[in-house]
This record gives structure tokens, sequence and C-alpha cells, in this order.
């Protein structure tokens, strides 16, 4: 299930739920393959709704919507979606968030391997751009018909919205406040991502406070990729999750 970042019925289930965001540019339809037997998938997507698309924004709109919840969240995010989860997390009264699972991403952009990326944007986003920096996030190409629908999402993507989102996370630093994100986390980085390199995902895994790291064989869109071990992944979340929550919520996998 999809849904945007302010719909407030998508969360009002008590079940255990895994919230995702995927990173610019990228379908929601990035977490089609994820799961985990204990918990429900709701697959945010963070350009529905009113903007203004800076990630802070972003973020509260979606602590607005976990206010609403009763059973234990956790959040994944994905590249860009990665830092939006950081910002809800530390954006959200104590409690909201049960875990963090974030995949190649990092705290800041510094070192970032597409920094040119905002001006090919603003000199003209043509199609034939869009389909380059598509599969620039692969190592292994992903099966025809996801790459189909991811195209034909992200040609349908306002380019303001993208362009607003892509500025934003550039002037975003969250390497002094990483300590402060206490919630179990999982910090997942492909070997051959050509966007975020390792010591963005060593930094992030050193910095949170309760985190640990899993590299996968993959480029920038792990969860695709390698299913299995994205899937591993977040098991690993869900058993360090509930090894610190009330008694009741179990951590089958």
């Amino acid at each position: 299930m999809t849904t945007g970042p302010s719909s407030t019925d998508s969360f009002a289930s008590t079940r255990p739920l895994l919230v995702a965001l995927a990173g610019a540019g990228c379908s929601p339809a990035v977490w089609q393959r994820t799961h985990h037997p204990a918990l429900d998938l709701l697959a945010v997507d963070w350009t529905i709704g009113n903007g203004p698309w800076d990630l802070q924004s972003i973020a509260d709109r979606l602590v607005g919507a976990l206010a609403c919840r009763r059973g234990p969240t956790l959040l994944a995010g994905h590249s860009l979606g990665g830092v939006i989860a950081m910002l809800t997390v530390l954006s959200a009264p104590e409690g909201t968030v049960a875990g963090l699972l974030v995949a190649d991403t990092g705290a800041s952009t510094q070192g970032h391997r597409d920094g040119g990326l905002p001006a090919r944007v603003r000199a003209g986003w043509t199609p034939a751009e869009r389909d380059t920096f598509l599969r620039s996030c692969f190592h292994r190409p992903p099966p025809d018909a996801f790459l189909a629908t991811a195209a034909d999402w992200l040609h349908a993507l306002d380019p303001d919205i993208f362009l607003q989102a892509i500025d934003s996370v550039r002037t975003i630093d969250l390497r002094h406040r990483l300590r402060a994100i206490t919630v179990p986390a999982v910090v997942v980085q492909g070997r051959f991502d050509a966007r975020r390199t390792r010591s963005h995902a060593v930094e992030l895994a050193e910095g949170l406070a309760n985190a640990d790291l899993v590299e996968l064989d993959t480029g920038h869109t792990p969860m695709i990729e390698d299913a299995e071990g994205f899937n591993e992944a977040v098991a690993m979340l869900w058993r360090k999750v509930a090894r610190v929550r009330p008694v009741g919520i179990e951590a089958p996998g």
C-alpha cells in the first residue's frame, strides 16, 4: 500500500508497521520486494499532497500522521528518504518510532558522488536525463517490469518537487545530531553504490547510538537488487526492536 506523508487513515492500524520512504526520483515501488512476517508495510510517497518539499517539512508532515499510531512503528528510508526518516525520528515525540533502517544514505552530502544533479535538473530535465539517472541507481539491472514502473513514475514527477527535495538535502548536516537517535537502527550499504560511499554508511553506523552496518553486493538500491539480503536486514532490525520493546512483541525471523 502506498500513501502520502499526511494521510493519517493509512497509519491507524495497531499492528507493527514498517513505514518506508524511497529516495529522490525513486518510485515507492522500490519497496515491492520488502517484507517481514511480523510487519505490515506502508510505502510513503512523499511527493503526494501539498508542499513545501524541503526535507524537514516532509518529515514534519510524517510526524503529524504518525501521531495517531498505537502500534510499534519502524521507519525505513532509502537515499534521500533515509534523511527524511532520520529527521522524522529527531522531530517526533519520544516513543513514536521504535526502530530505524536507512539504506545508501548519509548524515550529509559531503562526498556525494553526484553533486551535479541539481544543476542538470535546472539545465533541462529531459526524458533521456531521467532515464540515465534511473539506471545509475542500480549495479545489477532490475527486472524490466519494475524498471518500466519506476520510469513511468519518474517521468510523471513534477521536476520542481524533485528539485526542491534534492536542493534541500544538500543543506542538511546531521552529523552532530546522530547520537540523539537512540532507537535500534540498521544501516545498509551497497558495495557498488555509484552515489553514496561506504564512508557515509560507516559514519552513520558509528554515529547513531545503537546501529549495525550491513553491506550487500548491490548498487544504490539494495531492496530491489538483493531483496533476500535486504529482508534479512529488516529482520535484524525487528529483532533489535523486539529486545527493547515491552513484552508481547515477538520477533519471528
